[in-house]
């Protein structure tokens, strides 16, 4: 089965008896994918989402692009300006870059 088939079958009710279960692995293999991520997994361009590993609560589902590397950590932008990731400049806010671990952003 591809992938398109699986998400096709879920979503007409074949594994109905079994979503716990499936839900259960999956988001058990998704906490273990993140936790081995490394910078050297993004580059920069990559359009990301703040997924629940994300210390700041408030990121939390927003998107960002990955600008660079710094150490272990990547370095991201917010999609849109949102303070306190943004600063005025010229009466503008503007996103301002920021770093955080590999592990709380998914490439989009």
């Amino acid at each position: 089965m591809d992938e398109q088939e699986i998400t096709e079958r879920i979503l007409g009710g074949d594994f109905d008896e079994s979503l716990l279960a499936i839900n259960k692995a999956i988001t058990s293999r998704l906490r273990a994918v993140r936790s081995l991520r490394t910078s050297a997994d993004f580059v920069v361009g990559d359009k990301v989402i703040f997924n629940e590993r994300c210390g700041d609560s408030v990121l939390r589902g927003m998107h960002g692009m990955v600008t660079g590397r710094e150490g272990a950590a990547v370095k991201v932008v917010m999609g849109r300006p949102f303070p306190p990731y943004a600063e005025r400049v010229d009466g503008r806010w503007e996103p301002v870059e920021f770093t955080v671990p590999p592990s709380a952003v998914d490439r989009l």
